[in-house]
């Protein structure tokens, strides 16, 4: 029982520092690049409002972004077992 609590504690671990990863990819590779693309400096900050409350929608799509990439490669991941 010991061993497969230490197994699960790893695969937390490794799960987590993938998922920051892959965040820090999509935060930092290519949400400058759709920046770059729509002439904005900073992405993620991108927003508008309504009624004065911020809504942040370059967070929500780098998230998105972010999402996607982690299915991405656990589908793969589970495909090629």
């Amino acid at each position: 029982m010991k061993g497969n609590a230490l197994l699960i504690a790893a695969g937390v671990a490794v799960g987590y520092v993938a998922g920051q990863l892959i965040l820090g990819v999509s935060n930092g590779i290519i949400a400058p690049l759709i920046g770059a693309a729509i002439n904005k400096d900073n992405f993620i900050d991108s927003s508008f409002s309504i009624n004065g409350n911020s809504i942040q929608y370059g967070y929500l799509i780098a998230l998105a972004i972010a999402l996607l990439l982690a299915l991405a490669l656990l589908s793969r991941r589970t495909r090629s077992t």
